[in-house]
Parts: structure tokens; C-alpha cells; sequence
């Protein structure tokens, strides 16, 4: 039977155990200093008391030059100028005597001969039992700190007369925290005159706004950095005012390296904040109005794309939760009897919920509210809200609720439900909430009128089997003009809804880059010149989505008057302008110059050919714009470079809604189509892929049309 064992056995192994640790420690420390001395970037030179040079770390490699393999076990003199030779015998002498040398400047040579100026600090090392033995020096190179005192001495007569009359408020604090000068500005700016900052050395503490204290203070502090320091802070001015100060410093010494003050600049950068925040809030604004604009084009797409009413209500409704930042809804209908909601979809936003969506919900609470007033109801503290009794159970916790109702012909139709924003509703969300609201509505209206007509095609094709082709046609034109005055209406809503704020963003920015331009270049100023044009570039977009909209819905109806084709297009290229890396080459016939059409229906088509032809061409080509007769006939072509278009998708090319570009609605080609065969003419193309697209379009003399 093996014996356990016994106390002092476990004592001994304790004991060993910690002699391990303590001497695995002492190792580690050891390591750990030697890999400092080694990479430090002063020089860390140990020598012998005779002068002889024992260790030689990296940062004395950089500084003298040598490696050391060239000077371990040579003597200190050779890093001496001639003149100090006796000056190290003398140091030597010293550190025999157990002195301690602290930031004694000197010369020394590098190995090229040059001299420099260091700073020294040498210390006697000694053994276990107290002999000195040898020395440790630390040196510094500081030949450029000496460079720059010699500077400041050179500058401080001109430094104060100068500061004496500057806009900015200078000062100088001595070493013992009080100032020695200070500019007359400082009254200016603080409220304080030059003698309450002499006598009181706090004051300039006291003033710094409560906020930027812990920025401050570590910045007041500073008493040894030959570095320039600049930082922005606010001040109480004597009169209680805020006002925003940029701060600059550099520390100030004497010949022999010792630090004898600080230099400092403040300026008041009050106005400059100022416009600084009014930019940041504008910038801040126009994002805002920008995509609150892409969201309800993307709405106002969604009806168009879709013909049944819940696939609409799902897109308008996940634009609306994205932009407003709920998390949680759903849209409902009212049943026949206006008692009721029937929900098409509920997104719970990941909570759990227990009720059945397709049970009926009551028209009551706020619901009601929004039904009954038909606009927007809000409750940003449902949860401890009267109408939370009526909650069933399993109900989604509800934190804040938004209803958006419905409306066709003034009569509440259904509603738009949103909750669980973590900010809280505001006007605003209510304000989008209502115009996402609208859109639903146009949608139901368009997917109603949709249902009805196929409903009456149903009937005419079963009431008159002996008129099937002219009942078909004649179907067709009545399907396709009622979704043309739907379309009509939803462009004439999204082109009034969406201008308007486009024409406020137009405005807003126009103030933003005047503003800027008062204010000093900077990186942030170029950030903000580069925001701002991108936001023209969409407002350009967004502009060209509505007309080719309303161009493709509206009823077209030229006006015959004389259009000079030569002129139309070199006005269209000049305010348009086009890529640097397209060449245009522009050829017309002068019998073909002139024609009888409408001016504006001739720009719109040119406008929409060139544009599509430059984005044919995405990596630069040649753009061939041609005008001649042929046949009695005017032809317009434009040809392009591009890639051309694949057998596979030309057949669909002027059809709404179609589209082979990663940006864009499919309206161009179609709006081409329509305005050229509304002259009369037609729009024909020939494309090969990789080599390019030709478009023509042909307009015949005005008698024939």
C-alpha cells in the first residue's frame, strides 16, 4: 500500500515549486529588459572604468554609425572629437567616484566625422556588494533640438513684438505655471485683460468649458515636447458666452536643454464651427431627403411592376419599415361591412406572436383613429397606454405604433401599421408614413381596376364568341388605356410629390456649397464638395426617371413647327456634355438640317439616343451622330462602339419595364418609340455584339404624316 505524503514532503514541493516560478519569472524579466536595450532608439552603451566599451545596442548603431563588432573593446575616445578628449577622462573620473551624470550636452563624432550634439546620461554600475565596476550611458542625439533653440532665441524679440499686435491671443507661461506675457487680444476673446492672467496663473483652467476639461488638462501639462500641439476646445467668455478656441502650443527651452516655458496660439474659431455644424445639419438634411426620395420611387416602381394588390403592399411596406426605422407591421384591408381589418401580412420583427394573421381584427383603438380622421395616429408609449387591454393574447409586445390609413375617393380602404421604432415616431415618420400610404392606395386602386377589367373581357368574350378578333382588340385598347390613365396618375402624383422636394434638395444644396466656399480648404471641405455633387448627380437621375415616366404615360400630342437638327443637337452636347474618354463625331447634310416636327418631342429623342449610346460605352469609344435624306425621308442615326446587344434580348427592347443595365426603369427606348411614331416616323436598329449599335430614326416629310 503506497504511504501518502507527509506534511514537510508537501511543504518542500510548495517551496520548489515557487523557486521555479520566481526563477522562470526572473528570466522572463531578464529577457524582456535585454529586448528593450536592444531596440531602444537611444544609444545604451556599457564601458569598463578604464573607458572601454563593453555593450553597444541597436540605437547606438544608428546614431554613431558604427556596428558593434567595430567598437566593442575599444576605447569611449573614438567616439570624442579631438577637444574632448579630457573631457571623457574627466567623466571617467567621475563615475569612479560614484557620481551620477544626468542631460549633460556635449559633442560627439559619427563614424563619417561628423559631429552632433548629444544628450548624456551616465550612471555608475555596481556589483552585489556595492563596487562600481563599469557604466551604463544613455545617450540622445539632439542636434536638431539645439538647431531649433538657437532659432528661438534668434526669433523671441520679433516673436513679441508681432503677438503684441496679432488677431489671435498669444501667450508665454513660465516654468512655475505663471505667464510672463500675454497679447492684448486675449480681452477680445475671453472677456479678461492681460493682467488677470499675469497675476492669476488658474484663470486660464477655470475658463475651459466644464465638457473639455479632461481634453484640456493633459494638454496644459505638458512640459517637456519640443512637438507642436493643436487642439480645439471652448471657452466661458467673462460675459458667459461659449466660444470655440483652436489651441496651439510648442515647449521652449534653454541652451543647456533645460525646459523654460511654453509658447501658445488661440484662435477664435467661433464662426467657423458654426458653419461647420450648419454644413454638417444641411449635408445631414439633404442625405435624409434623398432617401426619402428613393424610397417612395421605389414604392411608386412597385406599382407598376406588379398587378396584384399584396405583392405591391409588400415592397411599398418594407421601404416604408426601412426608411422610417420600425421594426415590426403590417397592411390591412377593410372587410365589406367596414368592421374589420384583414390582414394580408404581418412581420412580427423576429418577436414571438401566437395570434393567427388571417383572424379578423376589430376596428377599434387606434385603429380606429386613423380610419376615422383618415390620417396618421401615433402612440409612442403604447405599452402603458388605455388601448393595451385590447391587446389578445400572444400579441407582439408593442413599444410605439404608427397607422397610416388607406384612402380611395376620401374613403378609408385600409390601413398601414408599423411598430417598435426604438427612437420613437416623430412628424416626420408620419408625414412619409402618409405618403407611402398614398402609394399603397394608388396600388389597390390599380390592382382593382386591373381585376375589373379582366372581369369585363371575361364577359365580352362570352357574349360575343362571333366578334372574338374585334372583341380582343378592342379589349386590348380598353385594358391598355385604363392602365395608361393609372400609370397616368401615378406619373402625375410621383412627378408632383417627388419635384417638389427634389426642388428643396436642389436648394439646399446650392446654400450648402455657397457656404463652403467661405470656409478654408481642408479634407473635410473636399469630402463635403464631393457629397454634394453626387447628390446633383442623383437629383439629375431621379429627374430623368419622372420625365421618361410622364413621357411614357401622358398622351402625346406634337406640335408641327420648324426644328433645326443641327442646333438641337449641339445645344444638347454642350449642356450635357459627355465623357473624356467618348470622341463624337457629328455629320449634317444641309438639305436634311431642318425639318417640320416638334422641337420638344426631337430633343427628348436625341437626349435619350446619346445618353443610351455613352452607356453603351462604360470604358470610353466613338459616337457617330448622322442627319441625312434619303427616300424624301429624314434620318437620324446614332451609332455607338459598345458591346452591342445580345440576339437574345432584342426582341423585348422596346418593351415598358425592360431593361439590360444594372441602373435604369426601361422607360428610354419606349419613350423613343412613342414620340418618333407620334411624327409619324419609326425607330429601327442594328446592333452586333462587341462591335456596336446603330439606332435610326426616320421621320417622313410632313404632308405624309
Amino acid at each position: 500500500m503506497t504511504s501518502l505524503p507527509t506534511r514537510k514532503e508537501k511543504k518542500r514541493k510548495v517551496e520548489s515549486e515557487k523557486t521555479i516560478s520566481k526563477e522562470k519569472k526572473a528570466e522572463e524579466k531578464n529577457l524582456l529588459l535585454s529586448s528593450i536595450v536592444e531596440n531602444s532608439d537611444d544609444a545604451i552603451i556599457g564601458k569598463s572604468l578604464d573607458g572601454t566599451i563593453t555593450s553597444w545596442n541597436n540605437g547606438a548603431e544608428r546614431i554613431y554609425g558604427y556596428n558593434s563588432a567595430e567598437v566593442i573593446g575599444k576605447s569611449i575616445q573614438i567616439l570624442a572629437p579631438p577637444s574632448g578628449r579630457k573631457e571623457i577622462t574627466g567623466i571617467l573620473k567621475r563615475i569612479r567616484a560614484g557620481e551620477q551624470i544626468q542631460h549633460y550636452q556635449t559633442k560627439r563624432l559619427r563614424k563619417d566625422g561628423t559631429e552632433i550634439d548629444v544628450s548624456l546620461t551616465i550612471s555608475p554600475i555596481r556589483n552585489k556588494e556595492g563596487k562600481i565596476f563599469g557604466a551604463s550611458t544613455i545617450a540622445r542625439d539632439i542636434t536638431e533640438r539645439k538647431k531649433a533653440e538657437d532659432l528661438l532665441r534668434k526669433s523671441e524679440v520679433k516673436f513679441r513684438t508681432v503677438a503684441d499686435f496679432t488677431y489671435d491671443w498669444e501667450y508665454w507661461i513660465a516654468p512655475d505655471g505663471y505667464m510672463i506675457y500675454v497679447s492684448p487680444s486675449c480681452k477680445r476673446v475671453t472677456g479678461y485683460d492681460v493682467n488677470e492672467f499675469i497675476k492669476d496663473p488658474k484663470l486660464l483652467t477655470r475658463i475651459v468649458h466644464p465638457e473639455d476639461k479632461a481634453i484640456v488638462g493633459p494638454h496644459f501639462d505638458l512640459i517637456s515636447s519640443e512637438e507642436l500641439h493643436a487642439i480645439d476646445f471652448r471657452i466661458i467668455t467673462r460675459d458667459g458666452k461659449t466660444r470655440w478656441i483652436s489651441h496651439s502650443c510648442k515647449a521652449v527651452f534653454d541652451d543647456n536643454g533645460k525646459w523654460i516655458g511654453r509658447r501658445a496660439n488661440n484662435r477664435d474659431i467661433t464662426e467657423r464651427k458654426k458653419m461647420e455644424q450648419a454644413l454638417s445639419v444641411s449635408l445631414e438634411e439633404s442625405k435624409r431627403s434623398a432617401s426619402e426620395i428613393s424610397a417612395l420611387l421605389n414604392s411608386s416602381k412597385a406599382v407598376l411592376q406588379n398587378q396584384e394588390f399584396p405583392d405591391s403592399a409588400r415592397a411599398i411596406f418594407d421601404s416604408a419599415k426601412e426608411l422610417i426605422g420600425a421594426t415590426a407591421g403590417y397592411v390591412a384591408l377593410l372587410s365589406d361591412n367596414g368592421r374589420e381589418n384583414e390582414v394580408l401580412f404581418l412581420d412580427s420583427g423576429g418577436l414571438p406572436c401566437t395570434v393567427d394573421p388571417s383572424l379578423p381584427m376589430p376596428i377599434r383603438g387606434l385603429r380606429a383613429e386613423a380610419y376615422n380622421s383618415g390620417k396618421v395616429a401615433v402612440e409612442n408609449n403604447f405599452n402603458k397606454n388605455k388601448w393595451m387591454k385590447l391587446m389578445p393574447d400572444g400579441h407582439v409586445q408593442l413599444e410605439n405604433v404608427l397607422f397610416a390609413p388607406l384612402m380611395i375617393q376620401q374613403r378609408p380602404v385600409g390601413v398601414i401599421g408599423l411598430a417598435n421604432k426604438p427612437s420613437g415616431f416623430v412628424k416626420r415618420d408620419a408625414e412619409m408614413a402618409m405618403a407611402f400610404g398614398e402609394i399603397a392606395s394608388v396600388a389597390l386602386a390599380n390592382s382593382k381596376m386591373l381585376e375589373m377589367l379582366e372581369e369585363n373581357e371575361k364577359e365580352l368574350r362570352k357574349h360575343s364568341e362571333h366578334l372574338e378578333e374585334l372583341v380582343e382588340e378592342r379589349t386590348k385598347q380598353l385594358k391598355d388605356s385604363e392602365r395608361m390613365a393609372t400609370i397616368g396618375q401615378t406619373a402625375a402624383m410621383v412627378g408632383h410629390d417627388i419635384r417638389n422636394p427634389l426642388q428643396a434638395i436642389t436648394g439646399d444644396v446650392y446654400l450648402a456649397k455657397t457656404e463652403l466656399a467661405s470656409i478654408p480648404e481642408s479634407e473635410e471641405k473636399k469630402s463635403a464638395l464631393e457629397s454634394l455633387q453626387e447628390i446633383e448627380k442623383n437629383i439629375d437621375y431621379i429627374n430623368k426617371i419622372v420625365a421618361d415616366l410622364q413621357d411614357f404615360a401622358r398622351p402625346l400630342n406634337p406640335h408641327a413647327e420648324e426644328a433645326d437638327l443641327k442646333l438641337i443637337i449641339d445645344e444638347l452636347l454642350k449642356k450635357n456634355g459627355l465623357p473624356e474618354n467618348v470622341k463624337v463625331s457629328v455629320k449634317v447634310e444641309t438639305e436634311a438640317k431642318k425639318v417640320m416636327a416638334d422641337c420638344t418631342f426631337i430633343n427628348r429623342i436625341m437626349y435619350n439616343l446619346v445618353n443610351n449610346a455613352v452607356q453603351a460605352m462604360p470604358n470610353g469609344g466613338g459616337l457617330t451622330i448622322r442627319i441625312y435624306k434619303e427616300a424624301n425621308d429624314t434620318v437620324i442615326s446614332v451609332k455607338d462602339t459598345g458591346a452591342g446587344i445580345p440576339e437574345s434580348v432584342k426582341g423585348k427592347l422596346f418593351t415598358p419595364m425592360f431593361t439590360t443595365k444594372a441602373k435604369g426603369q426601361g422607360f428610354g427606348l419606349v419613350v423613343i418609340k412613342r414620340m418618333t411614331e407620334a411624327l409619324g416616323g419609326t425607330v429601327t436598329f442594328e446592333s452586333q455584339e462587341g462591335k456596336g449599335t446603330t439606332f435610326k430614326v426616320r421621320l417622313p416629310p410632313s404632308q405624309k404624316r
